[in-house]
């Protein structure tokens, strides 16, 4: 699980816009202030520049708290001295954080298309511009009449 952390700063980081995703999903035995700094950390390296963006990065956060807190579980199953009694209880324990891995994963993923697609998308739009303003320029100089280069 995260370390406690007395940022202020992470937690600054849920304002009234993010009041939409509510509460953060921590247990009563876990440390907001340690998911706090998570997303923190993690908005901060991705940036979310819109508000999909900022879907997908809640989502991989939440995700990740999932992550932590599966392992930490198995941990304590582990270490614990009934281990015999509780291989069943490993593997599930074990496909559930290689679950929330995957869509971890997968809202990582829709991040890096979003931006692709954007991106592309923005540069297509600047070549058009382009292309459409030496256009115009050209036609211009086509409609000219010597008389008028000369004066120019």
């Amino acid at each position: 699980m995260v370390t406690k952390s007395g940022s202020r700063t992470a937690s600054k980081l849920i304002t009234e816009d993010d009041s939409i995703f509510g509460p953060p999903p921590v247990l009563k035995d876990e440390d907001p202030q340690a998911y706090a700094a998570l997303l923190a950390n993690v908005s901060r390296t991705l940036r979310p520049k819109d508000f999909l963006e900022k879907i997908w990065v809640r989502d991989a956060v939440n995700l990740t708290w999932e992550i932590f807190r599966w392992r930490k579980i198995m941990k304590d199953v582990l270490s614990s001295k009934l281990l015999p009694y509780c291989i069943d209880d490993v593997e599930k324990i074990d496909r559930l954080t290689m679950l929330a891995e995957a869509r971890r994963n997968s809202a990582l993923r829709e991040i890096e298309h979003h931006r692709t697609i954007f991106a592309r998308n923005l540069r297509q739009t600047i070549e058009e511009t382009d292309s459409a303003e030496y256009q115009l320029i050209e036609q211009k100089s086509a409609t000219e009449t010597p008389v008028q280069k000369n004066v120019a």
